[in-house]
């Protein structure tokens, strides 16, 4: 299955949905659904559909417009959040036990998905975005996503890096390694050495963003 680029560009919409998703549920008293839609319905959608066998390269043939499209819909997702955590604080006060219960469920699926953009705002060049993509983080307990994701462009893939599991280490392995083993110790003391280094490549994949966008206001 070959899918179209503006197909997969308005995909990316579904980015926005498991907020909206949310806010839905709780209105229509069902605050587990969420949870339940991305552990149960997915899973089985994701079996039945083909995959998607177009090239990377074909991600130079999008427009101006598409390219302007994907870039917002990060900053969408930043102001939506900024809209629904405080929904959500008001939203806890006033659920049953058993209602919380299911509305953690789905909200946690949804704070874990924000790191996702913050992660891609990061790596914007403008500084603005960066600042939202650690607001983003840090709204959701992630303070020192910055320093690990430095650390993960310098020592990427192996032991050394607090944010990489080994390729045949489980998660489980991994979540109690990560804060009380060898490699967080190994990471924590090296961590200050290569900083200069971490900033060199986090300025650099902002260079290599802002050539992307000037080629594609070039081919236009």
């Amino acid at each position: 299955m070959r899918m179209s680029v503006s197909l997969r560009a308005a995909g990316h919409l579904l980015a926005l949905s498991p907020m909206v998703l949310l806010v839905a549920g709780v209105i229509f008293g069902a605050p587990w659904f969420v949870f339940a839609f991305f552990f149960g319905v997915l899973p089985m959608v994701r079996m039945l559909l083909p995959d998607d066998l177009a090239e990377p390269a074909e991600i130079g043939r999008i427009s101006r417009m598409q390219f302007i499209f994907l870039k917002s819909i990060p900053l969408a997702h930043a102001l939506m959040w900024a809209l629904v955590l405080p929904w959500a604080m008001f939203v806890v006060s006033q659920l049953q036990p058993a209602q919380l219960a299911c509305f953690a469920l789905s909200f946690w699926v949804v704070t874990s998905l924000n790191l996702t953009i913050a992660h891609e705002l990061l790596h914007r060049p403008v500084g603005w975005q960066r600042i939202a993509a650690r607001l983003l983080a840090g709204s959701i307990g992630y303070f020192q996503m910055l320093e690990e994701h430095r650390s993960h462009h310098v020592n990427v893939g192996g032991r050394d890096n607090g944010d990489s599991p080994e390729v045949d280490e489980s998660i489980f392995t991994y979540a109690i390694q990560a804060d009380d083993g060898p490699p967080a110790r190994r990471m924590a003391c090296g961590r200050r050495q290569p900083a200069a280094s971490a900033q060199t490549a986090v300025r650099e994949s902002g260079r290599v963003f802002q050539k992307l966008s000037n080629c594609r206001d070039h081919h236009v």
